[in-house]
């Protein structure tokens, strides 16, 4: 295997990594916002009762 399709190999394997953290943060993110969502509402119902 040559030098450079190492590199190839290296670049392509970091962005899977990248891609599935990426992936990972936006699930994440989607749970926080529901999150705080439930948390409003909840507010919302006490300040009103």
């Amino acid at each position: 295997m040559t030098e450079e399709k190492k590199e190839e190999a290296i670049y392509s394997k970091n962005q899977v990594r990248l891609d599935t953290q990426l992936a990972r943060l936006a699930f994440k993110r989607s749970e926080i916002t529901s999150l705080i969502s439930e948390l409003e509402d909840r507010i919302k119902k006490e300040v009103i009762t």
